[in-house]
């Protein structure tokens, strides 16, 4: 069995001088992304195919990489211990519809809450999830960041498929496999088809 989600990789043009630290002690899953299909269990050899046949469906989209957008608006987590900065861009929530409409309807979320994440879709950079309890309101202060805006580029999207969500498999760049992207249409604001 695998992990199957699809994630959009995430370069940050102007990380803050303190970007780099403050993630190795606040964030779990370093690698920043869009997490546009939240995981399900899924057999490995099906995630393949499940990848391939996405990104043929999406191939009219190829153009629209790289695509770059402004994180701003932070969301806190209920409990205090992370938060979230939002990246609203048309296009990036245009093909999380696109993808969400063709997921098979018959696969097992790995987490059951993540259905309404996906279903309610609201297109962010986690920032960190490991704040000690307590310390958010020092952290938002010390670091400024209801001010926080961030450039952000996406280049591509990545299928994940490790066997099991441990730091340890989250680092093993086997377990991130590109969706390649045909254009079949090369005008940029073309839709995929109806």
């Amino acid at each position: 069995m695998a992990i199957f989600a699809l994630i959009t990789d995430l370069e940050i043009i102007n990380p803050p001088e303190w970007y780099e630290d403050f993630t190795n002690r606040y964030l779990s899953r370093p690698k920043p992304h869009i997490t546009l299909i939240q995981p399900r269990h899924m057999h490995r050899d099906e995630g393949v195919a499940l990848m391939h046949t996405l990104a043929d469906a999406l191939s009219n989209y190829a153009a629209w990489f790289p695509m770059e957008a402004t994180a701003h608006g932070i969301k806190p987590f209920d409990d205090g211990t992370g938060f979230l900065i939002g990246i609203a861009h048309d296009r990036i929530d245009r093909i999380q519809h696109e993808l969400r409409s063709r997921m098979p309807s018959h696969l097992e979320f790995y987490n059951p809450a993540s259905k309404a994440y996906e279903q309610n879709f609201w297109s962010h950079l986690t920032m960190a999830d490991q704040i000690p309890k307590g310390e958010l309101a020092q952290i938002f202060e010390q670091f400024n960041l209801e001010n926080l805006r961030l450039e952000v580029r996406v280049h591509k999207i990545l299928c994940t498929l490790p066997p099991d969500f441990s730091l340890e498999e989250s680092l093993k760049e086997e377990n991130y496999h590109v969706m390649s992207l045909k254009a079949t249409n090369t005008h940029k604001d073309s839709p995929a088809c109806c």
